[in-house]
């Protein structure tokens, strides 16, 4: 009797679910095992911290990339301003050219107080008159003759100043090209179409806000 009661215990006890049983395809849990068997650690899933997605930059701090002035913006360098050919890029501004003897190039063009692109062009149609920082803490600039920078110019769309000869694109979308508001130094007249008017309008030289003349058609 004895004997038999033992063997019902044995069969018994075997048939019960072993929670430390492999099994199969090991789809349980190894001995000792606990919730985070498989691996589920606290940075198994990629949320350790990122150093490609780090800022490279400090935001406003200006740099030079050859003759390309340079600004941080959201820990990114951005391109700012193409400087023109004769000039350069130092301390992430660009640079007027220095003066040439027998031209205007590298002279200031605001003789009356007010930036004349004709000034320049008198002496060479490659020539723009542009605005160069000479205190940005100040905001303090000074306008000179130097080369173009892009093709366009008056009433030329733009979204950016390297499309414009003189480098920058005005807050109307178009162009700048700097006149002076004197009824004879004004915008040149076209030979159709509507004359450009000389108008104040909107430009960013190079962190530092600037409402002037400009033509506009």
């Amino acid at each position: 009797m004895k004997s038999l009661v033992a063997s019902v215990f044995f069969f018994s006890a075997c048939t019960a679910a072993n929670p430390l049983y492999l099994g199969p395809g090991g789809q349980g849990k190894p001995d000792g095992a606990t919730a985070r068997d498989l691996g589920a650690t606290s940075n198994d899933l990629g949320t350790t911290h990122h150093p490609d997605l780090a800022p490279i930059c400090t935001d406003g701090e200006r740099m030079c990339a050859g003759a390309t002035s340079t600004v941080c913006k959201s820990g990114k360098v951005e391109t700012d301003r193409h400087c023109p050919t004769d000039g350069t890029c130092a301390a992430g501004y660009c640079q007027p050219p220095a003066a040439m003897v027998g031209s205007v190039e590298g002279q200031e063009c605001d003789p009356n107080g007010s930036p004349f692109d004709g000034f320049c062009i008198q002496s060479s149609t490659s020539l723009t008159c542009q605005p160069f920082i000479t205190d940005a803490s100040n905001q303090s600039l000074v306008w000179v003759c130097a080369d173009a920078v892009g093709p366009g110019g008056i009433g030329t769309s733009c979204t950016h100043g390297s499309e414009c000869r003189s480098g920058f694109c005005g807050s109307n979308g178009t162009c700048f090209r700097a006149c002076d508001p004197s009824p004879s130094l004004g915008c040149p007249q076209q030979t159709n179409g509507n004359p450009p008017r000389c108008e104040q309008v909107d430009i960013d030289v190079e962190g530092v806000p600037l409402t002037e003349y400009g033509c506009v058609l």
